[in-house]
């Protein structure tokens, strides 16, 4: 259990890092990697600041409890995330068929 918790925090973190970065240094860059790549304009078109704000803004809010391996704010983000993934219609990898994909942490 404790595998899929740390997995879990992990997947958010890179989702808040992720979301953190493409509103202040993908500005720079927009331009030239739209023009460069049609498919990475479209990405950058499907979302809007406002909307990436409020997924920020839900996965850092306290009651998540700093999305704590081991706490109900832990799961309830990666619930959160794998609701997302659904929606846009990404597959999951995972080794059980689902989202998620355990690990020993060090």
């Amino acid at each position: 259990m404790r595998t899929c918790e740390w997995n879990v925090h992990r997947m958010v973190v890179a989702a808040v890092v992720l979301c953190t970065c493409c509103t202040t240094t993908l500005e720079i860059t927009t331009l030239e990697a739209a023009e460069k790549n049609s498919s990475y304009k479209a990405a950058l078109e499907s979302i809007t600041n406002g909307e990436l704000r409020a997924h920020v803004d839900y996965l850092a809010d306290d009651a998540l409890e700093g999305r704590e391996a081991g706490k109900p704010g832990n799961r309830e983000a990666a619930d959160y995330l794998v609701e997302k993934l659904r929606r846009l219609g990404l597959e999951p990898g995972g080794t059980d068929g689902g989202y998620f994909q355990p690990f020993e942490p060090n």
